[in-house]
């Protein structure tokens, strides 16, 4: 799958009266994966800046933050 920069969404706060500054300027992508271990991998052109495979139980989720 591609993501181009259209695809990203404002960061949204997800508990009722938690506040994170740093979480309000991101930008962020939801991927639903079957559970198991999922591979995930981002690239920006032809540099690889995030590989790593994560495993996702029924239910759960995952925050993966990257910073350029």
């Amino acid at each position: 799958m591609t993501v181009s920069e259209e695809d990203l969404t404002p960061f949204q706060m997800g508990l009722s009266g938690a506040r994170d500054t740093e979480n309000e300027t991101l930008e962020t992508l939801v991927f639903e994966v079957k559970t198991g271990k999922s591979r995930v991998t981002v690239e920006d052109g032809r540099t690889t800046i995030f590989d790593k495979y994560i495993y996702f139980g029924k239910g759960q989720t995952r925050v993966v933050r990257i910073r350029k």
